[in-house]
């Protein structure tokens, strides 16, 4: 939860937006992750574009204020550290917010927050991965938004997605299925 907050949250206000695409399959989704992270929604509003916002009580705002995410999007140094099933938790929900999948199994990162594109590179590092970073401009429409951060790997270890939509499409490499047929 805190992954998808880092990626698609609100940085002053304890609230996610579960995107656009295909908005009532992610707002179930969301939904579920929230309460399995022991949180409660106080509001959530489904849009007709398909996005939806999910506002979560204080207790979800009190947590982000002590782990110092609050009004500054970075993953603290103990979840860069923490075991190896609560690390790929995090980069999925970073993944289920702001990730992409690609052509040829590669899989991306975006975000125009330095500080987060650098944490989620020693992240995916410290899960054996080999990501690369690039930077360009956030455009829209014409409009200039800004600097933007792209992580990009080609996943050998693990799906890094739990969205149904997005991981779906994740293929693993051979040698991956070959790995996970065995454990």
């Amino acid at each position: 939860l805190l992954g998808y907050w880092l990626g698609n949250g609100s940085i002053r206000r304890p609230e996610l937006c579960s995107g656009s695409y295909k908005g009532d399959m992610d707002f179930s989704f969301v939904s579920s992750q929230i309460l399995k992270a022991g949180y409660f929604e106080s509001r959530s509003v489904f849009f007709d574009r398909g996005s939806s916002n999910h506002r979560l009580g204080q207790d979800f705002e009190v947590d982000l204020f002590f782990e110092s995410v609050w009004d500054r999007k970075h993953i603290p140094s103990k979840y860069l550290r923490a075991s190896i099933d609560q690390r790929i938790s995090l980069l999925r929900g970073l993944m289920d917010s702001d990730g992409y999948y690609g052509e040829n199994n590669h899989v991306e990162f975006c975000s125009m927050t330095k500080e987060l594109a650098d944490n989620v590179i020693e992240l995916v590092r410290t899960l054996g991965e080999r990501p690369t970073l690039t930077s360009g401009r956030a455009t829209l429409n014409g409009e200039d938004y800004g600097e933007k951060y792209r992580i990009k790997w080609r996943p050998s270890l693990f799906n890094p997605f739990s969205l149904p939509r997005k991981a779906k499409n994740f293929i693993p490499p051979e040698a991956q299925a070959l790995r996970l047929r065995h454990r």
